[in-house]
């Protein structure tokens, strides 16, 4: 009998993590953070741990990557 993993992707769409130069690249052409996750077509929860781990969220709340 199989022994049962915990903590493996049990099916579905494989995860990939978004790149630093993503997330910059979405805060270059929009103005908010929620406006960068749809951007870059992941959920804002997803997008805001990924930016926090980089160190770039809090840069983009206060204004200092300015959008067009």
């Amino acid at each position: 009998m199989a022994k049962k993993s915990v903590g493996i992707n049990k099916g579905g769409r494989p995860s990939t993590p978004l790149l630093k130069s993503e997330i910059e690249d979405a805060q270059l052409h929009t103005k908010s953070n929620r406006q960068a996750a749809k951007w870059l077509g992941v959920s804002y929860e997803r997008y805001k741990r990924y930016a926090k781990i980089y160190g770039i969220y809090e840069r983009h709340i206060v204004g200092i990557v300015t959008g067009k």
